[in-house]
């Protein structure tokens, strides 16, 4: 028969993913709005280049030099790993916008012609630092809440009150440098956030093969 300290540890538990969907929902509503700004326009007129140059022509050609004067393109200087991110992110565009992701709006983006179609992709294409952040709420609130799981299972750890794990996923998620970069500005330095995250958590479970990745 459950204990009244397991079943209070069982509503702790339902009503702590409760309070994350708040944070998460309380974060995505402060960043919906600055989307709509045009951000820092030449990283994400890159990030929407190296989107279709690797929908058309290849992942691996987005790495290739371009003189500006010759093509819209510029050379990618971001991992792999990003690039494969644009490339699906590219293919949603047409099909959540209805616009084409084709060399006209790539010109008008690189050219800072700021119309409709342009300040569209320029608003798409900083979801996925959105995402990014979210995601990280929700990683760092489920390794605090294992660490507080583990904690109680072997006794006698002195560890902090319920609600640090939700605390600490709103304090990243409401943070107001990481949120300026991501929806306003529009970098993706969330992304590489998540990334070491997931590692850490992994070298903590230690399990080698997700940390080497």
């Amino acid at each position: 028969m459950p204990s009244v300290s397991d079943s209070r540890r069982d509503r702790w538990r339902h009503s702590d993913a409760a309070w994350l969907a708040v944070a998460m929902l309380l974060a995505l509503a402060l960043r919906w709005p600055l989307l709509r700004g045009p951000g820092f326009w030449p990283d994400l007129a890159q990030f929407a280049t190296w989107s279709w140059m690797s929908i058309e022509e290849g992942l691996a050609k987005p790495y290739e030099f371009r003189p500006a004067a010759a093509s819209p393109a510029r050379w990618a200087n971001y991992p792999p790993l990003y690039l494969l991110v644009l490339n699906g992110w590219g293919r949603l565009f047409p099909l959540v916008t209805g616009i084409p992701l084709d060399r006209d709006l790539i010109l008008a983006l690189n050219r800072e012609q700021r119309t409709e179609a342009a300040l569209d992709a320029v608003r798409f294409f900083k979801l996925p630092a959105v995402a990014s952040d979210l995601l990280t709420m929700l990683l760092l609130w489920r390794c605090l809440r294992r660490r507080m799981s583990q904690a109680d299972a072997i006794g006698g750890a002195t560890w902090p009150r319920p609600g640090w794990p939700v605390l600490v996923a709103a304090l990243y998620g409401l943070n107001p440098a990481v949120l300026y970069d991501s929806a306003v500005w529009g970098q993706v330095d969330s992304l590489h956030t998540l990334l070491m995250l997931l590692s850490l958590d992994a070298a903590a479970r230690r399990r080698t093969a997700p940390m080497s990745f």
